[in-house]
Parts: structure tokens; C-alpha cells; sequence
């Protein structure tokens, strides 16, 4: 939370600039209204428009208002797709993470596999060579009767 709450004052900044923007832009649109009662001669594509002022203040604005959802679109976008990539960086990360600690513990496993059968294989040979040696004859160890 701390991080959001560093870039409060500038989002502040911003949404104040935003606004006197758009008191300009009333400000601006009903001088131009109130000043010109009669048709606005407007060229554009090659052609000339012969219009009423709010005619071409409203175009004006519709066109501005497509460019800012353009823009906001564009931005929205380019975030979710720097999102996507971090978090796809990330998960690469966890993914060999997480291969090396199962190989790790696969080699751990062999390794306790080859160790049991080794001690498994020694106790083998120590029950056969006990088997193997000759017992001492009972009557030699009791000494004379």
C-alpha cells in the first residue's frame, strides 16, 4: 500500500490538470458559440462545410473523445500486456525453480535406492558367510567331563 499511496500526489496533479483542461474547453466552445451566430465554414477532406457553430463544437468534441478512449485503450492494453509479461516471466522462474528441487530430489532418492541395496547386498553376504563358517563342535568347548 505503500507504494500507491507514493503516487497519490501526482494522480492528484493530474485529475486537476484534467479538469481546468476541460474548463478551457467549455470556456473556448461557448465563446465560439456566442460569438458566431451565423455559419461556420469548416474544410475538411477536400470539401467545404458551411455549419452551425454546436454542429461543430459537438463534432469536435465526439473527435476528441474517440481519441481519448483510443488512448485509454492503448495504454489499458500496453499495461495488461507488460502485466502478462511479467507475470509469464515469473512462472518461467517458479517452472525451473521447481524442476531443479524435483531433480535435486530424484538424485537424493536414487542415491538412498543405491545405498539400501548396498546395505541390503552387505547383509546379504554377512547371514552367508555366518552360515558358511563351520560351527565348533559342542563337546570341545565344555572341556572334560
Amino acid at each position: 500500500m505503500p507504494e500507491a499511496r507514493a503516487g497519490y500526489p501526482s494522480v492528484m496533479i493530474l485529475v486537476l490538470v484534467g479538469l481546468i483542461f476541460i474548463g478551457a474547453a467549455v470556456a473556448v466552445g461557448v465563446d465560439v458559440w456566442r460569438e458566431n451566430s451565423a455559419h461556420v465554414s469548416v474544410q475538411a477532406f477536400g470539401h467545404a462545410f458551411s455549419q452551425p457553430p454546436w454542429v461543430v463544437i459537438v463534432v469536435g468534441t465526439v473527435c476528441g473523445a474517440l481519441i481519448v478512449l483510443g488512448l485509454a485503450m492503448l495504454l489499458t492494453g500496453a499495461a495488461a500486456r507488460r502485466r502478462l509479461l511479467v507475470e509469464r516471466r515469473a512462472a518461467i522462474r517458479d517452472r525451473d525453480r521447481l524442476a531443479q528441487q524435483a531433480s535435486a530430489e530424484r538424485a537424493a532418492r536414487e542415491q538412498a535406492e543405491r545405498e539400501r541395496a548396498a546395505a541390503q547386498a552387505e547383509a546379504q553376504q554377512m547371514r552367508l558367510a555366518a552360515q558358511s563358517q563351520p560351527t565348533a563342535d559342542v563337546t570341545s568347548r565344555s572341556g572334560p567331563v
